[in-house]
């Protein structure tokens, strides 16, 4: 019987160990006060969603793309369509997202929208605008010769 009581006062102990070891190992986490993202995008119009060609790279360390989510409705881009995402960033080991506000974040190629944070902070959601089709894929337009136009072909 007392074998037992020394056997459970030392695993006490061990178990008590490691639950006040635990908030050291997460205050020794570094934060991440902000993102900077450039965003590449190739939406053609009548392709269905999952075609498209999106491109994110992360200007900095400590964090990595993930993946992204299509937040429009539908199954096809169409010309008047405005691309709206959501961004999967990951903090490395030892990191966690702080960031709360949009001056804590800088896009290239795209909006803000919103942001959130997932799993303990290690995840960061960010919901973004890409330009509007009808921008990026261009359209040709007809215009008549300008006098100087006219001039230079005689």
């Amino acid at each position: 019987m007392k074998h037992r009581k020394k056997l459970a006062a030392a695993a006490m102990t061990v178990l008590m160990a490691a639950l006040m070891a635990m908030p050291a190992m997460a205050a020794s986490r570094k934060k991440i006060s902000s993102v900077n993202l450039e965003i590449e995008a190739d939406i053609q119009p009548d392709t269905r969603y999952g075609e498209e060609t999106i491109e994110v790279d992360t200007k900095g360390g400590k964090y990595s793309f993930d993946y992204y989510e299509i937040e429009n409705t539908g199954f096809e881009w169409t010309r008047e369509d405005i691309p709206q995402i959501v961004i999967y960033l990951r903090a490395d080991e030892g990191y966690y997202f702080s960031v709360s506000k949009a001056s804590s974040v800088k896009l290239s190629g795209a909006t803000y929208i919103k942001a959130s944070k997932q799993d303990s902070s290690e995840i960061l959601k960010l919901t973004v605008k890409l330009p509007p089709l009808a921008e990026s894929v261009g359209c040709l337009l007809y215009t008549s010769p300008s006098p100087r136009d006219k001039r230079q072909s005689r």
